[in-house]
């Protein structure tokens, strides 16, 4: 199948990768992140440059809101807590304008799979600070650049040292599949 009905498979199906087969073969597996990949490139998935700079695409227009945070020094199992109660996959630090997150990701490879208790663990022990972030001006070019530059998921939106919201790459991928439709 074409590279754009992949996309619209993996979002009507709420699914981050998706199995490539050739033959009944596996062969590989597309990821979002090869979606922002592309459009990063300047391509829609066809070979054909996307729509320029758009000035209503911007992380202030894109981002969810609020932003649930939490204090690095709560524990990790309070944060999955947390995470699971909000149905959300990123909690952002932000003490004295220092922005940090934590992420399924690094609760997996820096908690679970160290066999450390979560219920110890500190949340400061294993966020990513400091993490990057946009401005609620920056546009949806230059957010996928960032994503694929630092292979992340998630961009804090900050104004004044306030976070302001939640990029996701998934965003860059539900606007990549509205302008191909139109």
């Amino acid at each position: 199948e074409d590279v754009m009905d992949s996309l619209e498979l993996m979002l009507e199906n709420h699914v981050l990768r998706l199995p490539v087969l050739d033959n009944g073969k596996l062969v590989g597996i597309i990821t979002t992140t090869d979606f922002v990949n592309v459009f990063d490139k300047g391509l829609d998935g066809e070979g054909r440059p996307h729509a320029k700079r758009s000035p209503e695409l911007v992380a202030e227009n894109i981002m969810h809101k609020p932003v649930v945070m939490i204090e690095s020094g709560k524990s990790v199992l309070e944060a999955t807590r947390l995470m699971t109660e909000n149905n959300i996959g990123s909690l952002i630090i932000n003490e004295n304008c220092k922005i940090g997150i934590i992420t399924e990701s690094d609760i997996f490879k820096r908690v679970v799979a160290k066999g450390k208790d979560s219920r110890k663990t500190k949340v400061g022990d294993v966020m990513t600070t400091p993490c990057k972030t946009v401005g609620p001006d920056t546009d949806i070019i230059e957010a996928s650049r960032i994503f694929h530059d630092n292979d992340i998921r998630r961009l804090p939106v900050i104004e004044n040292c306030k976070v302001i919201g939640i990029m996701a790459v998934e965003d860059i991928i539900d606007i990549i599949s509205i302008r191909r439709r139109f």
